[in-house]
This record gives C-alpha cells, structure tokens and sequence, in this order.
C-alpha cells in the first residue's frame, strides 16, 4: 500500500492515508482543514467509508459522528453545531 500525503500552499497537511495497488482507498484516513484542525477522520474498505467517520468544524468542534456499511450511512448519525451543542434533525 502507498501512503497518500498532500498539502495546501500554506504547508499544512490536507489528507492523510493508503491506496492499495489498484488505487482504491484502504485503512484510516484523516483529512485537515488549511488551518491544520481535522477535518474528517475515519476507515476505507475498498474505496468505501466503512465504520465510524468523525467530522469537524474548522475551528476543531466535532461537526458530525456517521457510521457508515460500505458507504451507506448506517445507524444512528449525530450532527453539531459549531457550538457543539447537538442539532436536532
């Protein structure tokens, strides 16, 4: 597998994970907001987010708690906002 690392101009870390041979997206990836704060993080299988993805606001506040089945939301799903008070749907 071939670690996958890009930047924004500003050098800060946009993305962070693996591609297998064929390209697909496997195992955890974060992602990074151009301030540095996490943007997103969670697992691939095949190309497909899987299990629990946690994203966030840019200011580092938990934006929303997804767990997805091959890509398909699946359960429960929670969503903030910036506040971190939770939203109501």
């Amino acid at each position: 597998m071939d670690l996958q690392e890009r930047y924004y101009e500003n050098g800060q870390l946009m993305l962070h994970g693996y591609l297998d041979n064929s390209g697909e997206a496997q195992g955890p990836w974060k992602s990074f907001h151009n301030n540095g704060q996490m943007e997103a993080q969670g697992n691939y299988i095949d190309n497909q987010k899987d299990g629990l993805w946690q994203y966030y606001y840019p200011n580092g506040q938990i934006k929303a708690i997804v767990n997805y089945e091959y890509g398909i939301p699946d359960g429960t799903q929670k969503y903030f906002k910036e506040d971190g008070s939770l939203d109501k749907p």
